[in-house]
């Protein structure tokens, strides 16, 4: 049995102690509440039998008085307990016993513990999360046309003492493949070295470029190697990496744009948008878009995308623009090409 899982189990075991110890605690309170009231009311509807059935001598009143606190007492509990337990039923939305036994003692919050757990409806609750971390990066804009790929990467300086130049959005893996990242940094360069390593043991094994698809997927292979290792080697990560990464290159003359997730999965787009303005960029994007764009217009198209969903002005600070052709390669715009491109919006 692996760490993560033994963790869960042991989780799960807590949550329905804890679940049973209330319950049985409402059956209590409820039980005291109804053994009180009866002897409340039988003190107050007859004195001389409440003190007679009080005595330490354990005659007919007192058992008649004992048996009727314990009889409401227990009928107490039986209708706190059920009505807790009716109304638990009712706000989970449960449609059978089955149904409400796993929402009540398997809550997401116990799923999200192993991360290869999968939750009832069939959820990698961990890869989710790591994907909603991506929403808290910078925005990046790929386009992919006949003359070659734009990439525009939206840089945060979130102080005056930073220097811009040294905050890298966009890199190069190879002459052909370049890569534009969303979400932690530091994630980001240990698949960046990955997809570097596997571009040169290509090109020293083969002699020959790597595909952009072979090296994207050679990153994704590393990307879905989160959780328990197989063997003793140890190189399995304890989390899904939090970053999307979007891939551009050229094989045999042909630009080709893709986007790799936490979860592995990797897909080939002709435009797509990461980060935090992923949402409001990807739909402006699908409204733009055309096979018929030169690599000119894409550059404007994708500033003017990401100047939408930008909080602060464009300018070559917060801003890099690479592209990628057959006859340029990876190619990145000085602060005075980004200026002025960005001047003619």
């Amino acid at each position: 049995m692996s760490e993560n899982t033994r963790m869960t189990i042991d989780e799960a075991r807590k949550y329905k102690f804890k679940a049973a110890a209330f319950l049985i605690g409402v059956a209590g309170i409820s039980a005291a509440i109804g053994f009180s009231r009866t002897l409340a009311m039988a003190k107050k509807k007859d004195t001389m039998y409440f003190t007679k059935g009080m005595q330490e001598s354990p005659d007919l009143a007192g058992v008649q008085l004992a048996m009727k606190a314990l009889g409401y007492g227990t009928l107490y509990a039986v209708i706190g307990t059920g009505s807790l337990f009716y109304g638990i039923w009712k706000l989970s939305g449960a449609k059978n016993l089955e149904e409400f036994r796993i929402k009540l003692f398997l809550t997401r919050s116990e799923y999200d513990r192993g991360v290869n757990t999968y939750s009832p409806e069939g959820r990698l609750l961990q890869v989710e999360y790591a994907i909603e971390a991506i929403k808290l990066g910078s925005t990046a804009i790929g386009i992919s046309t006949s003359e070659g790929v734009v990439m525009v990467v939206e840089k945060r300086i979130t102080s005056p003492l930073m220097e811009p130049s040294k905050v890298e959005k966009i890199f190069e893996v190879d002459r052909h493949i370049g890569c534009a990242t969303s979400g932690l940094m530091a994630d980001s360069r240990t698949l960046l070295e990955r997809a570097r390593v596997e571009a040169q043991n290509h090109w020293f094994v083969y002699n020959e470029p790597m595909y952009v698809e072979s090296c994207a997927r050679a990153v994704s292979n590393l990307a879905i190697q989160f959780g328990d290792s197989s063997d003793d080697s140890g190189s399995a990560m304890s989390r899904p990496f939090g970053v999307a990464i979007l891939f551009a290159g050229v094989d045999n003359n042909v630009p080709q744009l893709y986007h790799m997730d936490p979860s592995g999965t990797l897909l080939r787009y002709d435009a797509k948008a990461i980060g935090s303005g992923s949402e409001g960029a990807q739909q402006h994007l699908q409204e733009i878009y055309s096979s018929s764009l030169t690599l000119k217009e894409a550059v404007s198209k994708a500033l003017e995308t990401l100047k939408q969903v930008m909080e602060e002005k464009l300018s070559s600070t917060n801003v890099e623009v690479m592209t990628m052709t057959p006859k340029d390669l990876f190619y990145m715009y000085t602060k005075e090409e980004v200026e002025a491109v960005i001047a003619d919006l």
